[in-house]
């Protein structure tokens, strides 16, 4: 048996900017069309998640959207037990594998531009939200968005590709 993918519609879900709300709202949705809840199902909304190709986020749309893909997508009812919203990520005081310090953040800011890399506005975001959105060591530090296509949920195909999209602050933005 050939499947034909040229009659396979491509589905995506755009989660919008807006901070914590976007993050939260657009979880909700996620929640709302994952044919792996009872609740979903019960609605019959279950199964579309699992049916889109892509899912995009724009700034604090972006949140979930790197937090499921990063952590080989749970559902949204795992995903709220991994992020930390109690912490205070701004609070030097509050140093844990959950918050990090503005000198440790900026150091790995420096690090990478001593590597040779791009740096902006967006890498101090990364690093201090991912304390809080990515399971992982120093806020997730160790992952990156191409990894993605090694988790056993993207090969076996089941969830969406995920794109970020985020905004650029250059000297032009500045009047």
């Amino acid at each position: 048996y050939r499947s034909n993918f040229q009659d396979v519609p491509t589905i995506g879900l755009a989660i919008s900017g807006g901070g914590y709300a976007s993050a939260y709202t657009g979880t909700g949705a996620l929640r709302a069309l994952d044919s792996r809840l009872d609740a979903a199902i019960e609605q019959r909304t279950g199964g579309l998640l699992q049916s889109g190709t892509y899912m995009s986020g724009l700034s604090g749309g972006g949140f979930p959207t790197l937090s499921f893909a990063l952590n080989d997508f749970p559902t949204a009812d795992e995903i709220v037990d991994i992020w930390k919203p109690e912490i205070d990520r701004f609070a030097a005081t509050n140093v844990t594998q959950y918050a990090g310090t503005f000198a440790s953040m900026f150091g790995d800011i420096e690090a990478k531009a001593k590597a040779g890399f791009s740096i902006g506005a967006n890498d101090f975001f990364g690093r201090a939200w991912g304390y809080e959105f990515i399971n992982g060591i120093d806020g997730g530090l160790n992952l990156t968005l191409s990894g993605v296509v090694d988790q056993i949920k993207f090969i076996n195909h089941e969830m969406p590709f995920p794109i970020l999209q985020g905004l650029q602050l250059t000297d032009s933005n500045v009047e």
